[in-house]
């Protein structure tokens, strides 16, 4: 087999952990949160404890609490809800913390894309589907302008970043579509409205970015 073929094949394989966003969402949807919860609870174990180091366990542990944190704040202070339940279901932490495996594993190949070709990408995709969905703002710049700073602010790959923006916008999307989570309006009064696509591909980024730090995982030394 020719060795580009190969790696394109193994990089696409490497990919099916996105299959577990529509099984996902299509459990809790057709049988509650608790769906969620075993589906990526079993996943969960196996990745952990078959299929990671220490380094990476820590970065999946702490992606798990403080992605829990971040959840409940968010579902309290009342911009969006999840059905069925009063705060943030556990398969929410749990999905966070495979995210945390997943670009672990695809790091080495998203470090061959230079920077600025995926601030390109992240920004024309980032602008497209928030057009697409009504939410394009003012939050669209700012994200690039935040994207950017995350990209020299560490020394992992800033294709990590992208990645992880890039999976904040397909899972967004799918959720709110599916009827799994909805968004509200921030002045009040119960609307619910599109998710701001371009704000929250920066909080994916930005989350991924702060747990890799507190994880340590990424040793506090001068970026690239």
């Amino acid at each position: 087999m020719d060795k580009n073929l190969g790696s394109q094949l193994s990089l696409l394989f490497s990919l099916w952990p996105v299959l577990f966003v529509p099984l996902t969402l299509y459990g809790v949807s057709q049988f509650g949160n608790s769906a969620g919860d075993v589906l990526l609870g079993a996943l969960f174990f196996y990745l952990v404890v078959f299929r990671s180091d220490l380094r990476t366990r820590k970065l999946m542990i702490t992606l798990a609490v403080l992605g829990m944190i971040f959840e409940t704040a968010n579902v309290a202070a009342g911009l969006y809800k999840y059905g069925g339940i009063l705060g943030a279901p556990v398969w929410i932490a749990l999905g966070w913390a495979i995210l945390g495996w997943w670009v672990v594993q695809l790091e080495s190949s998203l470090a061959r894309v230079e920077r600025n070709t995926w601030l390109l990408i992240v920004s024309v995709v980032v602008a497209a589907a928030s057009f697409l969905n009504g939410s394009l703002s003012i939050s669209l710049p700012i994200a690039v302008a935040g994207l950017y700073v995350i990209s020299v602010s560490s020394n992992r790959p800033f294709g990590v970043y992208a990645f992880t923006a890039l999976f904040g916008l397909v899972a967004e999307f799918s959720g709110t579509a599916a009827g799994v989570w909805k968004y509200f309006a921030p002045t009040g009064g119960g609307a619910v409205v599109p998710p701001d696509l371009a704000a929250l591909a920066l909080a994916y980024a930005s989350v991924m970015a702060f747990c890799s730090w507190a994880s340590g995982f990424e040793p506090v030394t001068q970026a690239r």
